[in-house]
């Protein structure tokens, strides 16, 4: 094992470079690298490696795992192990519509056909809202009936202490 003072050595310790994709044997979470530089630090270990040796991510943009977009049998989720591909030439910086416009992943795209939530109102308009880490569309009208139920169950509980 690496000195704890030299994180770069831990990183490529941590790295099965395979004829394709280049795994990241550590900690995962929802699938994807965990990595920490320095205590208590965690990021993406693909992103991690891409600008190690790339470089900087631009602004407001993902890297897109392109042998997972290349893999029509991949059904992506938690348990895709593209998602714990750290190969630099396997990723590209990309939007986050982008990112999910060309994955093979029938979710992805079915989510992103859908053009009402789930309690059918639209997601169109003003009652339409991107959220700004995870890219999901938001149904406003939703959001403000769960904010007005938490407010009451708050108004419960401060009158009954």
């Amino acid at each position: 094992m690496p000195a704890k003072s030299d994180p770069i050595s831990r990183f490529w310790s941590y790295v099965n470079k395979t004829d394709a994709c280049w795994l990241w044997t550590a900690s995962l979470s929802a699938g994807y690298g965990q990595f920490a530089p320095v205590h208590n630090e965690h990021v993406r270990a693909h992103r991690y490696a891409y600008e190690l040796l790339v470089g900087s991510i631009p602004d407001g943009l993902d890297l897109d795992h392109l042998c997972h977009n290349e893999d029509p049998n991949c059904r992506g989720g938690s348990t895709c192990r593209h998602r714990a591909c750290v190969n630099p030439a396997h990723l590209e910086p990309s939007t986050r519509q982008e990112n999910l416009a060309r994955s093979p992943s029938g979710e992805a795209k079915r989510n992103a056909a859908k053009t009402r939530c789930p309690q059918d109102h639209p997601y169109s308009g003003d009652n339409l809202y991107i959220n700004a880490t995870s890219g999901a569309r938001v149904c406003r009208e939703c959001g403000r009936a769960g904010e007005r139920r938490r407010y009451k169950v708050r108004m419960l509980a401060e009158s009954l202490r």
